[in-house]
């Protein structure tokens, strides 16, 4: 998994019209993505947001 790195963003759904972004943020490893949402889960509950984990692979740069 070292050529990745991963974006986590929770979004807000009680808007019909638009998500709320409430959290964005990236991670250069999966413990790190854990850590964070371990922290900050209970800011945003599952009955009214959304989290969303999205790996990237990383470019080698030449």
């Amino acid at each position: 998994m070292d050529n990745y790195y991963f974006k986590l963003v929770c979004v807000d759904e009680q808007n019909v019209f638009a998500y709320d972004v409430l959290e964005d943020e990236n991670f250069k490893d999966l413990n790190s993505v854990h850590k964070y949402i371990d922290d900050h889960i209970k800011l945003h509950t599952p009955e009214t947001s959304k989290w969303m984990l999205i790996p990237f692979r990383k470019d080698e740069v030449r």
